[in-house]
């Protein structure tokens, strides 16, 4: 696995909320590909994306574990 990206949440973060979208400083949107739910509060937190072959994967600072995220866009953000 090597890392691929190092930036912040943008703003709150609520933890793995189940269907999360989650949007970084850097404009780039990460959205999750399997249902997992940890609650855990903070704001702004370092966030890396790690790839393995062609996954990636949010680790935030705070969480214990890593979960599979798929690049995103505006509409996930927004519900669509």
């Amino acid at each position: 696995m090597e890392l691929y990206l190092k930036s912040r949440i943008d703003r709150a973060f609520k933890g793995w909320t189940g269907k999360g979208a989650y949007k970084l400083e850097n404009g780039q949107i990460w959205v999750q590909t399997k249902y997992k739910y940890k609650h855990h509060h903070s704001f702004n937190p370092l966030a890396k994306i790690w790839k393995d072959g062609s996954s990636f994967f949010l680790d935030v600072e705070g969480m214990k574990d890593k979960i599979e995220v798929r690049l995103g866009t505006n509409a996930d953000i927004n519900g669509g």
